[in-house]
């Protein structure tokens, strides 16, 4: 929601959506594998490309790619 967004920026509280928080739990130790996880929210319908920018990357900053 963009007035979340809003709101947060204004507070000064970083913004960094879902994907974000699944890189900071795996990050943490939290999850054992983000790439499992993220398979699992496609296959019930979130939205991300498997091939795409977003997925790659956030594989690759927490060492799964």
């Amino acid at each position: 929601d963009n007035g979340v967004r809003m709101l947060a920026l204004a507070h000064t509280v970083p913004v960094i959506g879902s994907i974000g928080i699944l890189i900071r739990a795996r990050l943490d130790g939290v999850i054992p594998s983000l790439k499992s996880l993220l398979d699992q929210l496609i296959v019930a319908g979130f939205h991300l490309d498997p091939q795409g920018y977003v997925y790659r990357e956030a594989l690759q900053r927490v060492g799964e790619d």
